[in-house]
């Protein structure tokens, strides 16, 4: 007789050794990192501001389209789209509002992991 060895979750969450949560973490850390290295040129430099806004938007973009995927995905239809779009991004952000604040702080928010923060908690909900 084989024992199963899998464990049991309650729906929507999600182990931490998942290929989503890994593969999520991982995108996570690498955008803190690159926040960090745009906080030491703002601070070296003066410089890295704008690229510091551009990994915002990348990562702003990533995390919401996971975060909507995951909590069911998009169903097709005349004006659902659009309304299921709308209501998620709304979740998200009424959710996670501050954390994106903090992470619009030029330097302070860089160097914060808010990111993989933001990824921790949503596997975790």
């Amino acid at each position: 007789m084989e024992e199963s060895t899998e464990q049991t979750q309650s729906p929507g969450k999600t182990s931490l050794f998942s290929p989503e949560a890994i593969v999520m973490m991982t995108i996570g850390i690498t955008l803190d990192f690159l926040s960090i290295i745009c906080a030491i040129l703002i601070l070296a430099f003066g410089i890295g501001l704008i690229l510091s806004k551009i990994v915002y938007a990348i990562g702003f973009i990533i995390v919401i389209a996971w975060s909507m995927f995951r909590g069911g995905g998009i169903q097709q239809g005349k004006g659902k789209i659009k309304k299921q779009m709308s209501k998620g991004i709304d979740d998200f952000l009424k959710k996670y509002k501050k954390n994106l604040v903090v992470k619009l702080i030029p330097a302070i928010g860089d160097v914060l992991p808010l990111w993989t923060f933001t990824i921790y908690t949503e596997l975790k909900s």
